[in-house]
């Protein structure tokens, strides 16, 4: 984490949090036998929900820490900021934490109705991010109303496009713009670079790492040992099926790639479909 004289206050140390698991860990639970997925799409956890119980009760907490001296005089004490001086640079330090956690509460996750397990509209609440709370525009701010499951990860980084709405294609812009999307420090208001402008915390080399890492992730086999074994018959004739009827959207093995680029690498074509074509709000 940043700390520097240009930009004090931010956090060091240790953290706790969510990580990529969270949306890309999937579980099957059969007969009480636990099939973990690596990179499945997440299938149990409810990110709105953890939004309600958590964030809402955090904002809550520091809201009252803030307003109430003896909660914040506890707080104080309890870190050790002792003198006048230590206490009042603690209350700066602790509005500024607040803030955002106070937007993200009230504004950025706001939206009409749940989300349900396994669905979140991240695109909106990461743009919510960079285009509201970061610049301090809140007129930015889109309502979070398009919840969708995330993307299994096998094949991604061989995938023409990142993110299947067509709307990213470099791998590290997309995982930067999420780091970005969950609060990683980036300071946009120094006056210059050499004052601490555009300064942050991220993580270039561990990004491309995960990428990397990436690469090697295989579609999981069939657990016959808790689930019971194919009916081949049954599988030929729905490979079949899905060639006939799926395969023209959603691309089947051996796959539909792209020309080679001038590296001499190729990409798995990701199946675009027209909004007109699906029919979904489209225009009559």
């Amino acid at each position: 984490m940043i700390s520097s004289p240009e930009w004090p206050g931010e956090e060091t140390g240790e953290f706790a949090g969510v990580t990529c698991a969270m949306c890309h860990e999937a579980q099957l639970n059969y007969r009480g036998k636990h099939v973990r997925i690596e990179g499945g799409a997440a299938n149990t956890f409810d990110m709105q929900a953890y939004i309600q119980a958590y964030i809402q009760a955090l904002n809550a907490a520091m809201h009252a820490t803030l307003m109430d001296a003896t909660k914040f005089d506890r707080l104080a004490a309890r870190i050790g900021a002792a003198s006048p001086d230590a206490k009042a640079r603690l209350r700066v330090r602790f509005a500024r934490q607040a803030a955002p956690v106070a937007e993200y509460a009230t504004r950025s996750a706001a939206t009409f109705w749940p989300w349900g397990p396994a669905r979140i509209d991240a695109l909106s609440m990461i743009n919510n991010r960079l285009t509201a709370n970061l610049p301090d525009i809140p007129e930015n701010t889109s309502t979070p109303i398009a919840p969708v499951k995330p993307p299994f990860l096998w094949n991604a980084p061989q995938g023409l496009w990142t993110q299947w709405a067509a709307i990213v294609q470099d791998p590290l812009a997309r995982n930067l713009g999420e780091t970005m999307g969950v609060y990683m420090p980036i300071n946009l208001t120094a006056s210059s670079p050499a004052e601490g402008l555009f300064a942050a915390n991220a993580a270039i080399p561990e990004l491309e790492r995960v990428e990397q890492q990436l690469e090697r992730l295989a579609p999981p086999s069939w657990p016959e040992d808790v689930l019971g074994k194919i009916d081949r018959d049954k599988a030929k004739a729905g490979k079949a099926l899905f060639v006939e009827l799926c395969a023209s959207c959603h691309n089947a093995w051996p796959y539909r790639w792209t020309e080679a680029n001038k590296y001499g690498k190729r990409f798995v074509l990701v199946g675009l479909v027209p909004q007109s074509y699906v029919g979904f709000g489209a225009a009559k």
